[in-house]
Order: C-alpha cells, then sequence, then structure tokens
C-alpha cells in the first residue's frame, strides 16, 4: 500500500523538527507532503516532500475547492481543514492507496507494523485524532466530510467562521469528522494506538483518548521510558515489581519544547 501524509505548518518548525524528520527516514513505504514557508536548512529525507508556500498561497488554494467564503485567519484554523485534504489535493494524491493529516510534533516507530495489517484488512479510516489519521483514496471517502449530521452541513459553518472546532477530532461540538464516519456505512478503525504524552505531568505519563467515555483518562505510572532507535519506538515501564514494554507507532509530543540533534 502507497500512503502520503499531509502536513500544512506555517511558521517556524518545532525545536525537534530534526527528530520528526529522522523518524520519517525509516518509515520508506510512507510519504510526507509539507507545505511550509520556514526555508530553514534540515536533513530532509528522500520521502518527505517540501512545498515552500505562503499562508495565504495555500489559503487560495483551499477556497479553490468551495463555492462559499472560508475563513483561515490563523494557522492554526487549518485543523478544522485537515478531514477535507484528500479531497482538496486529489488530483497530487492520486496515485496513493491511503492518505493521512498529520502533526509535527511527534516522531514515529515503525508505522508498517501498526498499518499494515490494517491496510489489508480494508478499513476507510484508521485512527480518530488530529495528530494522525489515514483515509482510504477513494472519491466516496475523501468527501465524507460534506456529510450532513441532522439534515446539517455542518462542514460549511466550520469553513465559514475562523473559530475552532477541532472538526478532526472527537471535540467538535457540532460533530466531528469521527461522528460522520460512525453514521456510514463505511470500516472504521477508531482506536489510537500511540503514546500520547500528558501535556501538563512534566515526566512521560500517558494520556489516553478513551472513545466511549469521550474524554482523556491519565495513566497513573509515571515510570516511563521511551526509547527510540532506527525507526523502532519503545516504552519501557514499572509495574508490579517488573520492567515492562510496549511498542508504539508514534509517540506524540503534546506542547513541548524537546532540543538537540541525533542522526537515529
Amino acid at each position: 500500500m502507497k500512503s502520503v501524509i499531509i502536513i500544512p505548518y506555517f511558521g517556524k518548525f518545532p525545536t525537534f523538527f530534526q527528530y520528526f524528520l529522522n523518524s520519517c527516514k525509516y518509515n520508506k513505504d510512507f510519504d510526507w507532503l509539507i507545505f511550509t514557508d520556514d526555508k530553514t536548512k534540515y536533513d530532509y529525507p528522500i520521502n518527505v516532500k517540501i512545498n515552500y508556500i505562503s499562508f495565504d498561497e495555500f489559503k487560495d488554494i483551499v477556497q479553490s475547492k468551495f463555492d462559499f467564503k472560508i475563513e483561515i485567519i490563523r494557522p492554526h484554523k487549518l485543523c478544522d481543514f485537515k478531514v477535507a485534504y484528500g479531497y482538496i489535493f486529489e488530483d497530487i494524491i492520486k496515485d496513493y492507496d491511503y492518505w493521512a493529516h498529520g502533526d509535527l510534533d511527534v516522531v514515529y516507530g515503525d508505522l508498517k507494523a501498526f498499518l499494515n495489517p490494517l491496510f489489508k484488512q480494508n478499513f476507510d479510516k484508521i485512527y480518530s485524532l488530529g495528530h494522525l489519521s489515514f483515509y482510504k483514496n477513494t472519491e466516496l471517502v475523501n468527501r465524507v466530510f460534506k456529510n450532513k449530521i441532522n439534515g446539517d452541513e455542518v462542514y460549511k459553518r466550520i469553513f465559514s467562521t475562523d473559530q475552532a472546532y477541532a472538526f478532526d477530532e472527537w471535540h467538535c461540538v457540532l460533530g466531528s469528522i469521527n461522528h460522520l464516519f460512525r453514521n456510514s456505512n463505511l470500516l472504521f478503525f477508531e482506536n489510537n494506538q500511540c503514546a500520547n504524552i500528558d501535556s501538563v505531568f512534566n515526566g512521560f505519563k500517558l494520556s489516553n483518548y478513551i472513545i466511549n467515555f469521550g474524554n482523556y483518562t491519565k495513566d497513573n505510572n509515571n515510570q516511563n521510558i521511551f526509547h527510540y532507535e532506527k525507526g523502532k519506538l519503545t516504552r519501557y515501564y514499572f509495574l508490579f515489581q517488573k520492567v515492562n514494554f510496549e511498542k508504539y507507532p508514534y509517540i506524540h509530543l503534546h506542547k513541548r519544547e524537546m532540543f538537540g540533534n541525533s542522526d537515529n
């Protein structure tokens, strides 16, 4: 399966951007398509395609796909448009089987090990959070965001205001892309397999989104060590007086500053 992860980002890249790029390098079965105005020099792997573009030029591309006026005043508002990237960039990504939207505050582990079994099961949407969600690259799936919720074209209301709604995640009060998939006949793998790090706790404590609960729950275990080496991401933790380990497709370093350089 050929997959591409689409990430527009305007402004200065995160301090650990090179770590992000290094983790992309080891996922050779995936491509990244990044739109940005940050022209700082980095060591880009061949599977990361950079498109230098201004924020206004990017907004013009998005606007060209809709026959009503959209509102994108701040880059953060692009989170609501993530769900439409398969539609907006359908000509660019036509050779891919799956596309995804993602964030830069992550380090990827072995994506293939987690996603290939799900691709083989023919899921139309995989994962349900904004920092990484995959969609089957079909005309039907790429237009699900246009579906109505209780007779309301929610996407038009959301795209027409600069207020952020988190349309790409469960938190949208008007109904999110996940609700639209739940209400369709499409195959949806909802569970998120990532290591989502709590943004408040100083250490590395997991904060997992529980779908049925509709909120995040924090893991009481704060004795976690994450080890990354050449495309492999592992959490080691102490439980019941023994060291355990678990592998992840990626770690989400929410609201964290991290510095340094690494070839791994």
